[in-house]
């Protein structure tokens, strides 16, 4: 099942927002604890390295499944 960036976007919008894992079809996890530090764009991510000074884009096709963080933990 392909993730919509209309999902990612409500996850980041949702109050009180609560942290979750994006993982990509190579392996990669990605977790955002601020909102804050994602932008969802039409087919990417943009997604700031919290405390460093990094980024990355995240295709929104390479996602495989979003977890709530706290049940990933």
């Amino acid at each position: 099942m392909a993730i919509e960036q209309k999902s990612v976007q409500e996850l980041v919008e949702k109050e009180p927002f609560r942290p979750f894992r994006i993982v990509t079809a190579s392996g990669k996890e990605y977790v955002v604890e601020n909102p804050d530090l994602v932008i969802v764009m039409r087919s990417e991510i943009f997604y700031a390295f919290p405390k460093k000074n990094r980024w990355t884009l995240i295709p929104i096709s390479q996602i495989t499944s979003i977890e709530d963080e706290e049940s990933a933990a």
